[in-house]
């Protein structure tokens, strides 16, 4: 746009180890002197001085309540001393809606499977991870079955990058265990319950969005795999969110988060976007093989 650009450094690329310091998000180029600067080092971000990119709307949100959101004017107040009018902000970091998405659910699919799960997904691209018992990677060389080891991940991103499935299998007892809860007046609710053909050994799981709201009305949504018997509603605190695989303990409760939403209609948009449509075909087909 004119002498700006926008350059999406997405959550893909975080993973896979680029821009490691700076996280993902938006960083803002400007054509000087024939050559293309990220102009947003200079400028910076916000809160940070060593020049994280800007957040999508999404990301900003989810920092706490999207209706009152402490953080974005700063940050816009940063993007007009760029040069940038409300139209040119709107054109390089998108449209202040809840999230971004493709505009078609897929049509084609594919299979992996391995000792602990058997997945059939869209055209995402899956990353695994192992770690020994104090969290250090384990590496293709060391040859360790998945069964055991202490944590297993699969993560996958869409065609733009974007975070859309996160699973974590680790052993009973490891440190990576879910922690008894440190924030006793958090609440949660339940939106777009969706039951799924995955099966833990004590239950059902369903898959639905998930929005967390704190004592101060801070809210924030993310799309997760849930106990089946879980309450609709209820108290953050009185959930565990881990379920059994015998000796195993299953964490899925983040596929694609954190969202911030400004009402319940977005929230029902969201609901009836492509993104969670392939979400819930995924969890519907999802099995575990583990039988140990």
């Amino acid at each position: 746009m004119d002498d700006y650009a926008a350059l999406q450094s997405t959550d893909l690329a975080f993973e896979s180890g680029y821009n490691a310091d700076g996280g993902s998000g938006i960083y803002i180029a400007r054509w000087v002197d024939g050559a293309w600067t990220i102009y947003e080092q200079q400028i910076r971000g916000i809160n940070n001085s060593i020049g994280f990119p800007v957040m999508g709307w999404p990301a900003m949100r989810a920092m706490g309540n999207p209706r009152d959101s402490a953080s974005k004017p700063e940050q816009l107040e940063k993007l007009r001393k760029m040069g940038l009018d409300d139209k040119g902000i709107e054109r390089l970091l998108g449209p202040d809606t809840a999230s971004w998405m493709g505009e078609t659910t897929s049509s084609e699919f594919h299979e992996y499977a391995n000792t602990l799960l058997s997945i059939t997904y869209p055209y995402w691209e899956l990353k695994e991870s192992t770690f020994d018992e104090v969290g250090n990677p384990v590496t293709d060389d060391m040859k360790i079955d998945l069964t055991d080891a202490e944590r297993y991940d699969l993560l996958a991103f869409d065609i733009r990058g974007k975070q859309v499935l996160k699973l974590v299998s680790v052993k009973k007892g490891s440190l990576f265990e879910p922690t008894d809860c440190s924030d006793p007046e958090t609440t949660y609710r339940l939106d777009g319950e969706s039951p799924s053909g995955a099966v833990a050994d004590s239950e059902a799981l369903k898959l639905a969005l998930i929005t967390k709201k704190t004592v101060d009305g801070d809210e924030h949504s993310w799309v997760g795999l849930f106990p089946g018997d879980m309450p609709a509603t209820g108290r953050a605190c009185d959930v565990r969110l881990g379920v059994d695989r015998k000796d195993r303990t299953l964490i899925a409760t983040e596929w694609i988060g954190p969202m911030g939403f400004k009402n319940q209609a977005e929230r029902d948009a969201y609901l009836k976007s492509p993104e969670y449509t392939d979400a819930k075909k995924v969890a519907s087909l999802l099995t575990f093989d583990h039988v140990g």
